[in-house]
């Protein structure tokens, strides 16, 4: 038990750095934060320094970062020098990719104290990437950008095969929900403290590239949408935007309730899906 609460904090922390980078990228090029908040609702403290609203919620679960009108319609009259609207798209694209960036920063980050540290078993990815547990501060890094390019090509070639899973098999047991993912951090701390770090790390990693996806409601669909809106040199209807990612919220939702009880019974009641 003791581990399943280290790992949700641990997963919590994850989302923690997401919003982070999105409110450092803002803050960098001036836009408004009106809010940073980590949990959920109720509020337990508050406070506001800077015209940034800083809050600590009783649910230690996600964050939130409020950006000045960011949702707002860029075709509004009086629009804030200061506010994310008013922003070139160049700014505004690296706003929202702030998130996915600093995840995986921190994925770069946890994989190479893990390797200067010499903490990993030496056989931890099979001889599909094969490291020294002894080396300096500089072959840390190098082994480690060989590392963030290994499971880049990895995470490709799975995204491939799991595509195909889903679509031609309707498989979808290679695809983890917050329930598994905290699941299977846990189970790693409790093997060993290297091994639960290196699920984080994987998981920071994938966080961040699938923020990128040009799916409406996650990072990369709000960049898609402003790539369109660029392109046609006009504002996207936004009641037509909202119905987008509307449907998109709707069925992820859906999706990931599926994924959600697949997961309950893999690591709980250890009955086999579908």
């Amino acid at each position: 038990m003791v581990f399943f609460i280290y790992a949700i904090i641990a997963v919590s922390f994850l989302l923690v750095v997401h919003e982070f980078g999105h409110f450092v990228l803002a803050r960098l090029f001036g836009v408004k934060v009106e809010e940073f908040s980590i949990g959920f609702p109720p509020r337990l403290w508050s406070k506001e320094k800077n015209g940034v609203l800083y809050s600590l919620n009783a649910i230690p679960f996600g964050a939130y970062v409020k950006i000045a009108d960011m949702e707002e319609n860029s075709n509004i009259k009086a629009i804030a020098p200061d506010s994310f609207q008013a922003q070139p798209l160049i700014n505004k694209i690296l706003i929202l990719l702030g998130g996915p960036l600093f995840n995986i920063l921190l994925a770069a980050i946890i994989f190479f104290f893990l390797f200067w540290l010499g903490v990993l078993p030496p056989n931890m990815f099979g001889n599909n990437f094969i490291f020294s547990t002894e080396m300096n501060f500089g072959e840390a890094i190098i082994t480690t950008v060989r590392f963030i390019n290994f499971i880049s090509v990895e995470f490709v070639k799975g995204l491939g095969q799991l595509f195909i899973n889903i679509f031609t098999k309707g498989n979808i047991n290679d695809i983890m929900g917050p329930v598994g993912i905290t699941a299977l951090t846990a189970q790693g701390f409790k093997q060993d403290a290297g091994v639960g770090f290196a699920i984080l790390g994987l998981m920071t990693y994938s966080l961040g590239v699938c923020n990128c996806f040009p799916i409406p409601a996650l990072d990369g669909g709000r960049i898609l949408f402003l790539l369109i809106e660029a392109i046609r040199k006009k504002s996207m209807d936004k009641k037509t935007e909202a119905l987008i990612t509307g449907i998109c919220l709707a069925i992820l939702f859906i999706f990931m309730i599926v994924v959600t009880i697949k997961d309950i019974n893999f690591f709980f009641i250890k009955k086999p899906f579908g």
